[in-house]
């Protein structure tokens, strides 16, 4: 749903409050883990996870964490989202998870700052939802409106980890190739639910998904 519908007058632009991590108080919106993005220019505001959801948020940052314990990880690490200021655009999204070189992640906790910015990251994660699905997805023709897909080839995020669990989808779409001219991605790789994702070099980790389920 997009919000405000009762009119509000903000004190600062919403990309600048989304910045300082001051929108979703400003808003009331009930519940620390609703989200509240700017997608297209619009304020959206989605509920928090559900718990097979965050399964497999979970299962991906376990396969990160698996990998650094054995020594493997090439310095990779994920997180959970949060505010990822997108660069060049009036957009914020909070993705469901992030992928940082070790040494940015480094200054970004010495930082403190509650917002990251899109250079920053490697890899973002979405897990689709029946209210989110349409707005993380690739974009159809003509569709008008873009999606945290265009958004995120724009600002030229490397790699975009989309796992759709609408039971007509039910896979996962690993992203590559941003083009900033196209704000769109030049290629894709997908396994269904049940096979095991790779994602390829400079990561080389292995993602399992036996446990992922559709809404």
């Amino acid at each position: 749903m997009k919000v405000p519908k009762r009119q509000v007058v903000l004190p600062d632009t919403p990309i600048a409050m989304f910045e300082r991590a001051e929108l979703h108080d400003f808003l009331r919106v009930a519940g620390d883990d609703s989200r509240v993005e700017i997608i297209g220019g619009v304020i959206d505001v989605s509920p928090a996870p559900t718990r097979q959801h965050a399964v497999v948020v979970d299962d991906i940052l376990h396969a990160f964490t698996h990998a650094d314990v054995r020594g493997d990880s090439s310095g990779w690490h994920a997180r959970h989202g949060t505010n990822l200021r997108m660069a060049d655009t009036g957009d914020g999204h909070i993705p469901d998870l992030m992928v940082f070189d070790s040494e940015i992640v480094a200054e970004l906790d010495r930082s403190g700052k509650p917002t990251v910015y899109s250079n920053h990251v490697e890899v973002v994660g979405e897990v689709t939802s029946p209210r989110n699905a349409r707005r993380t997805r690739k974009a159809a023709p003509k569709a008008g409106k873009p999606t945290k897909w265009n958004t995120y080839a724009q600002v030229g995020v490397p790699y975009y980890l989309l796992i759709d669990r609408d039971p007509k989808v039910a896979r996962t779409f690993l992203y590559s190739l941003p083009d900033s001219g196209s704000s769109a991605y030049l290629d894709v790789q997908e396994w269904e639910f049940g096979k095991t994702v790779h994602l390829p070099e400079p990561f080389d980790i292995d993602i399992d998904t036996s446990n992922w389920t559709t809404w």
